[in-house]
């Protein structure tokens, strides 16, 4: 019961801090208005359409029930965010509990609650924060089962990880991770055969029973079978200028051509300057890139402080009987392998890879990152009181420690947790909902954005680069009626700034700081 008081304490101010977060947010996550549109659209019972969308459906799925409590779409996808980053606080909890004990698992609760990225992106309108929750869960049950393979175990395991399938489509690693685990120990541990066996067999069909219906969907509508509509290992290794891939492409344009009257779609703008995406060259030193962006976004995820922490955890568990770390450390080292492996290949294939990608894989480590911060602590204070027993024995009672740990992250990270958040995009938010307010269902919106649109209440239309005088035809094609745009963002659209005056007439401005950004009005086409 003590146990369950205290988590619950921590519990509720991560939810303060990440209430406060989203109210500290000036403009919703980019892809905050997809998962929206594809919320909305279930309580509709357009089911088909949501199917269809390259965007795994379990997010949408949980607004749509939050919102059925009188709740609008936008607070009830911060809701479903904050309470899977709750869900993480918890899981982590009671794995660190299991591995390091309870003084250290109290110690990386706090991490979590207050870590800056977790914070991030556990209080936004993005799947992350409902991801992260279930991987970590499901990485609980998968620890669990690998030191008692029970079918209890095993069920629960493979039904949380195909719900983190259903959230991200890499949420089914972890259940290749976990089969691989249980196979090892089948070969490792002749006592453990026959019930690692019966594990891994009902972790499969329990993961398997949660994600078979929308695999079968997304295969039947790909015509091959298939785990997901986004881009899967065999396009992102996959050399994009072999015809197949570029007929698989064109075939993956043409289907989301038709599904976009119907939901929003992940579109983005293209820039003179290049899009927003680097592709490393097909080389051995394109593949060292890649892998170094990933090492780079990675520990900038984790935050380097934790690292160092960890590596210090890692040596002071030197000690620890064998058989206690064993099923942990191959564990957390698979899947941290596995993932990074995963995200190499996202490089490589799409070109990107961000924090909240990067991020979940790491979290086991804060057990070590806990672990490593006590050690310190109680270091210090044998050194400095080694003269003073009383005190000595004070300042390393768990509770302390503890609350000295707590004390030192609120100064290291408070600040940023409850910061103003992409307070640069408000301009574009007033501007856009100025469009919204005096031109009510006026026509599409061209803008670098999706949520530029949505606050303008409108369809979208991804501003293209364009060249010479094509500018003004391509967002004709594509029914713009207006254009909202930083003016300093002009130049990276070829023709936009050369247009004003003639296709496109200012109608608004939002002026901020020494810039401004522009409601243009798209004219008609002139006459032959």
């Amino acid at each position: 019961m003590r146990d369950l008081l205290g988590l619950g304490g921590i519990l509720l101010l991560a939810l303060a801090i990440r209430a406060f977060a989203w109210s500290q947010t000036a403009a919703i996550f980019n892809d905050g208005p997809i998962f929206l549109a594809m919320a909305e659209a279930i309580t509709e019972g357009r089911l088909a359409d949501v199917l269809a969308h390259p965007y795994h459906p379990l997010y949408p799925a949980l607004i749509a029930l939050v919102s059925l409590f009188s709740v609008n779409f936008e607070t009830a996808g911060v809701v479903v965010s904050i309470l899977g980053g709750l869900l993480s606080i918890g899981a982590l909890f009671y794995f660190v509990r299991d591995s390091f004990g309870g003084p250290v698992a109290w110690v990386a609760a706090w991490i979590l609650a207050l870590h800056p990225w977790a914070v991030d992106f556990s209080s936004d309108v993005m799947s992350d924060g409902i991801y992260t929750g279930l991987f970590l869960l499901t990485f609980l049950w998968m620890t669990r089962v690998l030191e008692d393979p029970t079918v209890k175990l095993a069920i629960g395991m493979g039904v949380t990880c195909g719900l983190a399938f259903l959230v991200r489509p890499e949420g089914a690693a972890l259940l290749l991770a976990c089969l691989v685990l249980l196979i090892t120990r089948m070969l490792g541990d002749s006592d453990m055969r026959r019930r690692a066996a019966i594990a891994c067999v009902a972790a499969l069909l329990a993961g398997a029973f949660v994600m078979t219906p929308f695999v079968f969907v997304v295969s039947e509508a790909a015509g091959e079978l298939t785990l997901t509509q986004k881009k899967s290992i065999s396009r992102l290794v996959a050399d994009p200028s072999h015809p197949d891939i570029r007929a698989a492409q064109a075939r993956e344009g043409a289907r989301l051509a038709e599904l976009a009257g119907r939901l929003r779609l992940p579109e983005q703008s293209s820039r003179m300057s290049g899009p927003a995406v680097r592709h490393p060259e097909r080389t051995l030193l394109g593949m060292l890139e890649a892998v170094t962006r990933v090492a780079a976004t990675s520990m900038a995820a984790f935050r380097w402080e934790l690292i160092l922490l960890a590596l210090v955890g890692i040596w002071a568990s030197r000690s620890e009987h064998e058989s206690k770390k064993r099923h942990r450390n191959r564990a957390i080292a698979l899947v941290l392998i596995g993932y990074m492996a995963l995200l190499v290949m996202l490089v490589w294939g799409a070109g990107y890879v961000s924090r909240r990608h990067a991020l979940p894989p790491w979290l086991p480590l804060i057990g070590y990152a806990a672990l490593g911060a006590r050690t310190l602590w109680q270091a210090s204070v044998s050194r400095i009181m080694r003269r003073n027993p009383t005190w000595h024995r004070r300042l390393r009672d768990s509770r302390v420690v503890c609350a000295a740990i707590v004390v030192a992250l609120i100064l290291s990270w408070g600040a940023r947790d409850l910061r103003a958040r992409r307070t640069d995009r408000l301009p574009t938010r007033v501007a856009a909902e100025w469009l919204a307010s005096t031109r009510p269902d006026s026509g599409a919106v061209a803008a670098q954005k999706v949520r530029v649109a949505y606050y303008a209440q409108a369809d979208f239309v991804p501003l293209p680069a364009a060249s010479g005088g094509r500018l003004a035809a391509q967002l004709r094609k594509r029914n713009a009626r207006w254009v909202i745009i930083d003016r300093d963002n002009l130049a990276d659209h070829r023709g936009l700034k050369e247009g004003i005056g003639h296709w496109l007439q200012l109608v608004h401005a939002v002026p901020f700081g020494k810039g401004a950004v522009l409601v243009l009005s798209l004219g008609p086409e002139p006459a032959d």
